[in-house]
C-alpha cells in the first residue's frame, strides 16, 4: 500500500534514471514494431494493454516512456486499494509529483474532507491544476486488482479531469470492467499478442545474450512459450549453451531455484522470506521483520543483482511471480509466520493504517494484537459508510473462522453491523445470535466491546423497542465512556430519523418511547439522546401531517445542538426542517433550512453526507416530473442498479425508482421497488415497504394495470390507519390521486365500510390534492393515455375550476342546462372519474387546463 507521502517534491520528472516500479533487464529485444504500435494507440488519451502475468506489460510500457521521453507517474495498484478513500489519495499523490504546484495543493490532499468525501475532493484538486505544454504519462498498474464498483465507476469521471497532453496507460491482466465502459472510445487496446516476441525477435533477443540460435530453435521456442516474455528470459539467463537440449518443460520454480535462491545464504533466504509476507514494505518495515540494520543496504543489492525487485519511491516491492515462489518457500520453512504477521499489524497500528494493521492482526492470531487493530475502526468519529463499507469488504478476505470469533466475540461486532447495512439478513441474524451467546464472555474479558453491542443491539429489528428496552435492563452493569459515535451507527447517515436503522413506527406510542429512552438510551447516548429522538417525534408527526408540531420540535432539537452531538443528528435536524417548509409550501424556509444542511455537514468536512442531499434535492424536481433531473440522477457514478436491498443507500434507491417513473422506464422501477419491498419486509421496515408501494401502485396505474393498483393502494392505506400515516401517501400528489379516487369510489360501494378507514383515506386524498397544486407529479411529463375534450368540454371544465356553478356558467355561455350536463357527463367519462372535484384535477394533471 503507498505510503502516505506528507511532503512531496516541488517537481520530479522520472526517466528510466529515476527508481523505478520493476528494473529492467539490461538486454532486451529493440521490439521496434511494438513501439510503433505504442505510438498509434498514444493518438487516443488512454491505453488499455491487457495480458497475463510474465507477458511484459511493464517492461514493454518502460521501453515505450523511454522512447517517448516524458515525464510519467507509475502507481502499481494491489487489493489493499480497494477502498476510494486510499485509491485517489495515492492518484493524486502521484499526479503531484508530476508538476510544478503550490504547497496549497497538499493541504487539500492533507485535508480531512478528501477522506470523507475522496471522488469529489479528487475531482476538486485535478481541476485546479495548471499542467506545463509538455507530454506526461500516468501508469495504473494492475487495474485488475480493482474491484471496488465505486472506483470503477468514478474513475473515468475523475480522469476526464486531465488534459489531452496526459496519456493514461491502464495494464490489467484481464478485460476492462464493464463499469468503465463510459471510456470505451477513447481507449486503445494492445493485447498478449503484440507483446509476445515473435520467433524472429526470439532469435535476436537471445542473440544479446551471447546465445547463438537458429531460426528453428527459435521457431520450436515460439511454440513452446508462445512468446512469453518471463519464460523467454527464464530460459536465456539459464544460458543453455546448446538449445537442442533444453528441456522445455523447464518450470519457473525450477528457474527461480536454480539462478537466484540456490545462490543465496540461509540469511539472505531468511530475509527474503521474511519480507514476502507483505506484498509490498519500506525500509523501516524491511527492519522489524529481518530485525537487520543493514536492511536499506542489503535491498539495494538484490535490485543491482536484478533479482525481481523493485522500488518506486521508499517502497519495494518483489515480481508477483517470484512473490508466490518466496511465499511458497516461507510456508515450508521453520520460520514463525505468525509473529512476522503480528510485528505487521504492530506497525501499521503505529502509523494509524487501518486496512493492513487489521488484516496482518487477523492474520497473526495475538489477541492483544486484534484487540487494538479492532478499536482503531471502533473509534471512528466521522462515519462515512460507503467507506466503512469499502474498507471492510477489504477485510472479508480475513476469512475469520468461528472458533477464532468465539474465542474472541468482539471480531462479530464488524460483521454484524456490515451484514445490516448491506441487507444481508440471514449473515447478520446468525452473527448476532453468536454474540448473545457470548456475552459473558465479552463482559468478562473484553468489556471494551460492551458499549458497542448495547449501541447496535438497537438494529437487531427481530425485536420491538419495548424488548430492546428490556434486554439492555438485563445485560450486566456497563460503564458508558461515550466514546463511540454511536449515532452514526443508528443514524446510518439518512436524513429522516425515524426511518434511519430502524423503522421507528412503534413510536407513535409516546409512553412507549418515554419508556425506552429513560431505560436505556439516557445513559448510552449521553450526548445525542434528546436530539435522537426529539428527530424520531417530529419524523413521525410529519409522517401523521402534523406540521406545525414537528417544526416545533425540530426548532427545540435545532437549539440543542453543539459540537458533542453527532453530525448525523445534525444534518437531519435541518433536512427535516426543510422538509416540513417544503410540505408547508413555505419555499423560502425550505431552500434556508436547505442551505443550512448542506452548510452544516460540509463545515465539519463530512461531504458523504452530500449523496443523500442530492437525492434529497432531486427527490423535489421529480415531484415536478423534471426528466433532466432524472437523467442527471441516474448518471452519477455513485447510482446503481445492482445494491436495492442495501439498507444505507435505501432513501437513495427511492429517488433511482423516482427517477425511472419519470423517465417512463417502468420495467427498471419495478425492479428497484421489488428489491426494496423485499428488504422492508425482512428488516421490518412497513415506512419502506409503504414507499414502494404507494410508487408501485404508480407505476401499475400507468401501465394499465388499474384494478391491481387500486387494491394495493386500499390495502396500504388499511394498514397505516391505525398509525394515521398520512403523508406516505399523499406526497406522489397528482401521480397518485386517481388512485386514491378508485380507491374512494371502491369505497362507496361497500355497503358496510369502515367509516373511520373511509374518513382516513379521504383525508389523505384532500392533503395528495393539496400537494397536487404544489407538485406536477411523477407522471407529469409521460402523458401515456393522452385524454382529448371538445372545446365546450374543455371551457365547462375551465369555468367549474375557477368555482362557476352550473347556473352561472349558463349565464356565461349561453349554453342550456341540459347541453352543459351533457358536456360535464361526457368529460367525466373521459377523465375516467365522478365528480367534479376529481374531474378538475385530473384534466389539471393532464396539463387540459391550466
Amino acid at each position: 500500500m503507498p505510503p502516505e507521502q506528507k511532503c512531496l517534491p516541488k517537481r520530479r520528472k522520472m526517466s528510466l534514471d529515476h527508481k523505478l516500479p520493476v528494473s529492467l533487464p539490461e538486454i532486451c529485444a529493440p521490439r521496434e514494431e511494438l513501439l510503433r504500435i505504442f505510438d498509434q494507440c498514444a493518438k487516443k488519451q488512454y491505453i488499455n494493454i491487457q495480458a497475463p502475468a510474465g507477458y511484459g506489460k511493464t517492461v514493454s510500457t518502460l521501453l515505450w516512456l523511454k522512447k517517448r521521453n516524458c515525464s510519467f507517474a507509475w502507481f502499481t495498484l494491489d487489493e489493499y486499494d480497494n477502498s476510494p478513500r486510499l485509491f485517489y489519495r495515492s492518484l493524486c499523490q502521484h499526479l503531484l509529483a508530476l508538476i510544478p504546484r503550490e504547497d496549497t495543493f497538499l493541504e487539500l490532499l492533507n485535508n480531512p474532507s478528501f477522506s470523507t468525501s475522496p471522488v469529489e475532493s479528487a475531482i476538486d484538486l485535478l481541476s485546479l491544476l495548471v499542467w506545463p505544454e509538455e507530454k506526461y504519462s500516468l501508469i495504473l498498474d494492475d487495474l485488475h486488482t480493482i474491484t471496488n464498483e465505486e472506483i470503477l465507476k468514478s474513475l473515468p469521471f475523475v480522469l476526464k479531469r486531465l488534459p489531452l497532453q496526459v496519456n493514461v496507460l491502464l495494464l490489467s491482466r484481464t478485460a476492462l470492467p464493464e463499469a468503465m465502459a463510459v471510456i470505451k472510445e477513447k481507449t486503445a487496446f494492445i493485447g498478449s499478442e503484440p507483446l509476445a516476441l515473435t520467433s524472429e525477435e526470439i532469435q535476436k533477443h537471445y542473440a544479446s545474450f551471447g546465445l547463438i540460435i537458429t531460426q528453428k530453435e527459435a521457431n520450436d521456442i515460439y511454440a513452446y512459450t508462445g512468446g512469453w516474455m518471463i519464460i523467454l528470459n527464464a530460459i536465456a539467463i539459464s544460458g543453455y549453451p546448446k538449445f537442442s537440449d533444453i528441456n522445455l518443460e523447464l518450470s519457473l520454480v525450477e528457474f527461480f531455484e536454480k539462478n537466484f535462491w540456490n545462490n543465496f545464504d540461509k540469511s539472505m533466504r531468511d530475509f527474503l522470506m521474511k519480507t514476502a509476507v507483505v506484498d509490498s514494505f519500506t525500509v523501516k518495515l524491511c527492519e522489524k521483520l529481518t530485525k537487520r540494520t543493514d536492511s536499506a543496504e542489503i535491498l539495494e543489492t538484490l535490485i543491482q543483482g536484478n533479482v525481481n525487485l523493485s522500488r518506486l519511491d521508499d517502497e519495494y516491492r518483489y515480481h508477483d511471480l517470484f512473490l508466490e515462489f518466496l511465499r511458497k518457500k516461507t510456508q515450508e520453512s521453520t520460520l514463525d509466520i505468525s509473529a512476522l504477521y503480528r510485528l505487521t499489524a504492530e506497525y501499521f497500528i503505529n502509523k494509524n493504517d487501518v486496512i493492513p494493521a487489521r488484516q496482518f492482526a487477523v492474520r497473526s492470531g495475538d489477541q492483544d494484537t486484534m484487540v487494538k487493530a479492532t478499536r482503531m475502526i471502533n473509534l471512528s468519529k466521522n462515519v462515512n459508510l460507503d467507506e466503512y463499507v469499502s474498507l471492510t469488504n477489504i477485510l472479508k478476505k480475513d476469512q475469520l473462522p468461528d472458533a477464532l470469533c468465539d474465542a474472541m466475540p468482539f471480531l462479530y461486532l464488524q460483521k454484524v453491523y456490515v451484514s445490516y447495512l448491506l441487507g444481508k439478513h440471514r449473515d447478520f441474524e446468525y452473527y448476532w445470535d453468536k454474540i448473545y451467546g457470548l456475552f459473558p464472555l465479552i463482559t468478562d474479558k473484553f468489556p471494551q466491546f460492551m458499549e458497542a453491542n448495547v449501541t447496535n443491539c438497537i438494529i437487531d429489528y427481530r425485536f420491538t423497542f419495548a424488548e430492546y428496552a428490556k434486554r439492555v435492563r438485563a445485560m450486566p452493569a456497563i460503564t458508558y465512556k461515550n466514546e463511540m459515535d454511536q449515532v452514526s451507527s443508528i443514524g446510518i447517515n439518512m436524513p429522516f430519523l425515524h426511518r434511519s436503522s430502524r423503522d421507528c413506527y412503534e413510536l407513535t406510542d409516546e409512553s412507549l418511547r418515554e419508556e425506552v429512552v429513560d431505560l436505556a438510551f439516557r445513559d448510552l447516548l449521553k450526548y445525542d439522546c434528546d436530539n435522537l429522538f426529539l428527530g424520531i417525534q417530529a419524523g413521525l408527526y410529519i409522517e401523521q401531517n402534523r406540521l406545525d408540531e414537528a417544526r416545533n420540535i425540530l426548532i427545540q432539537s435545532e437549539q440543542l445542538l453543539n459540537e458533542k452531538v453527532s453530525i448525523d443528528l445534525g444534518w437531519a435536524t435541518y433536512i427535516m426542517l426543510a422538509e416540513t417548509a417544503l410540505l408547508k409550501d413555505d419555499l423560502n424556509e425550505y431552500e434556508r433550512y436547505k442551505t443550512q444542511a448542506r452548510d452544516y455537514f460540509q463545515s465539519r468536512k463530512a461531504f458523504y453526507y452530500h449523496r443523500n442531499y442530492t437525492a434529497y434535492e432531486t427527490r423535489t424536481k421529480l415531484w415536478n416530473g423534471d426528466e433532466n433531473a432524472a437523467s442527471k440522477w441516474l448518471s452519477l457514478y455513485f447510482v446503481g442498479d445492482s445494491e436495492y436491498g442495501v439498507l444505507y443507500k435505501i432513501y437513495q434507491n427511492f429517488t433511482t425508482a423516482r427517477s425511472y417513473i419519470v423517465l417512463n422506464n417502468s420495467g427498471k422501477a419495478l425492479s428497484a421497488l421489488n428489491e426494496i419491498k423485499a428488504a422492508g419486509k425482512v428488516f421490518n421496515r412497513p415506512l419502506d415497504t409503504a414507499e414502494a408501494n404507494v410508487l408501485t401502485a404508480i407505476v401499475e396505474w400507468i401501465t394499465g394495470k388499474k384494478k391491481e393498483a387500486r387494491d394495493r393502494l386500499h390495502i396500504l392505506l388499511k394498514a397505516l390507519h391505525p398509525y394515521g400515516f398520512i403523508r406516505i401517501v399523499a406526497n406522489e400528489g397528482k401521480a397518485v390521486l386517481p388512485i386514491l379516487s378508485a380507491v374512494i369510489k371502491k369505497t362507496d360501494k361497500e355497503p358496510d365500510k369502515d367509516e373511520a378507514l373511509y374518513k382516513f383515506v379521504r383525508e389523505v386524498y384532500v392533503v395528495a390534492y393539496e400537494q397536487s397544486k404544489r407538485f406536477k407529479g411523477l407522471t407529469h411529463s409521460l402523458n401515456l393515455n393522452p385524454v382529448k375534450l371538445s372545446p365546450k368540454q374543455n371551457l365547462v371544465l375551465e369555468l367549474l375550476s375557477k368555482g362557476h356553478n352550473n347556473a352561472e356558467i349558463v349565464k356565461l355561455t349561453g349554453l342550456s342546462l341540459n347541453t352543459i350536463k351533457t358536456h360535464t357527463k361526457i368529460a367525466y367519462q373521459k377523465l375516467d372519474v365522478t365528480n367534479a372535484l376529481d374531474a378538475i384535477v385530473e384534466a389539471k394533471r393532464l396539463g387540459i387546463i391550466k
